[in-house]
């Protein structure tokens, strides 16, 4: 089975702004933290995390781009990524359970979703409030396989959608 991780060499540029410039690298690391958990388009995935984080080609110092008076520097990291890709099958927790979907929790950290037309073979029982399919059930708290065909962000929040055979 493929991972949904990745590890990647990454070089962001990051700003600060003046009244930042007492503790450059502390400054760098809260800002490159608010990037953490988020959707990033050029990434085609979530940042979960990053090490090793240096000033590129060891040039500790930022530029002032136009009369901008925040200095920008590149800096470089090893970054963690998560991006599954369509067809990758996950495993997670399923947290919500209706008629018209199932949600799941992957990781204990990402949301994803299947929705009724995409649950094949499975039938909403209302009494037991699950998904059954012969001697099979899904409920809320239990574990299930699903493949990703999909995804959708918004602001920065992704979830991802996808199929249970």
């Amino acid at each position: 089975m493929s991972s949904p991780f990745q590890t990647l060499p990454l070089t962001y540029l990051i700003s600060l702004p003046p009244s930042a410039l007492s503790n450059i690298p502390l400054n760098l690391t809260l800002n490159l933290n608010k990037s953490l958990l988020t959707y990033d388009k050029r990434l085609k995935g979530i940042l979960c995390s990053y090490s090793d984080m240096s000033f590129k080609d060891n040039k500790p110092f930022g530029k002032i781009i136009n009369e901008n008076p925040w200095l920008n520097f590149k800096v470089q990291f090893n970054g963690l990524i998560f991006s599954p890709h369509p067809g990758i099958i996950l495993k997670g927790e399923i947290n919500k359970i209706s008629s018209g979907h199932i949600g799941i929790l992957i990781y204990n950290v990402f949301n994803a979703s299947v929705m009724s037309e995409n649950l094949k073979e499975w039938s909403y029982n209302e009494d037991g409030e699950c998904w059954e399919k012969g001697g099979e059930s899904m409920e809320v708290g239990g574990e299930v396989e699903f493949k990703v065909e999909g995804e959708r962000e918004e602001e920065g929040v992704v979830s991802f959608f996808g199929s249970v055979e």
